[in-house]
């Protein structure tokens, strides 16, 4: 299962919307706790996980390593089902069989929702008064292209949890090690990127498309490797337990 893979540039893009927003809180639809709504479904569907781990070269070339992704892709998925294995209050299952129409609709879905959290985290941060409403009646959504999941799942809602992760090359490495033993010696340093990873991860309500809650990774974390189990247990338990 393939979604909109993120590029070494919409990585940092996306990093860069994490490290400004270290301080924010979650996000919940301003239905969610007034009264006004049932809050966040108990039965979640796992619509998608997806993880993007690229390696940068020493020259600066990001590129993706499929079967790294692939091993990061496991060990959030193991993550996400330890995570609700021990939490009462819900109930995850998995995505129906679905068409390959259906599919598309739920990729195009997913993708929609990486634009939208990453949109939505940078404006209420940053995006001064003009936006500041956003922030008390935060009600984002992605349309009513799901709704075909709640009576195929017998579920309300679905979480989606995107990450990515940047490792540097062997010989990116060794160069970011002669930079600072250099700047140790001369009094130059250049700075080298080291890579990090990051995490995203929202529900969304079926019928409606509202985004009910959503949450990032508050730091982008160089050195973190995804592709360590238990490395990303950790890394979900820490995005999810913002839920309630």
């Amino acid at each position: 299962m393939k979604y909109a893979k993120m590029t070494g540039s919409v990585l940092t893009g996306m990093a860069l919307v994490c490290s400004l927003a270290v301080h924010a809180e979650p996000q919940f639809h301003y239905t969610i706790g007034t009264g006004a709504g049932s809050g966040i479904p108990g039965k979640l569907v796992l619509i998608a996980v997806d993880f993007t781990v690229n390696e940068i070269s020493a020259g600066g070339v990001t590129e993706e390593v499929p079967e790294w992704s692939e091993e990061a892709i496991m060990a959030v998925k193991r993550g996400v089902a330890n995570y609700y294995r021990g939490n009462v209050a819900f109930n995850i299952v998995l995505l129906p069989e679905v068409s390959n129409t259906e599919q598309e609709v739920i990729e195009e879905h997913v993708a929609l929702y990486q634009v939208v959290a990453s949109t939505a985290r940078a404006l209420i941060a940053h995006g001064g008064k003009a936006w500041q409403h956003k922030a008390s009646r935060f009600d984002y959504t992605l349309g009513d292209g799901l709704a075909f999941l709640a009576e195929r799942s017998g579920a309300d809602a679905g979480l989606i949890v995107i990450g990515a992760q940047s490792v540097s090359s062997a010989g990116r490495s060794a160069l970011s090690i002669f930079s600072v033993v250099t700047g140790a010696l001369t009094g130059v340093y250049m700075p080298m990127t080291g890579g990090g990873t990051f995490l995203t991860a929202g529900i969304v309500d079926f019928r409606t498309g509202d985004v009910l809650w959503f949450n990032f990774d508050n730091k982008f974390k160089a050195g973190r490797d995804i592709r360590d189990s238990v490395i990303a247990a950790n890394a979900v338990k820490e995005l999810l337990d913002a839920e309630l």
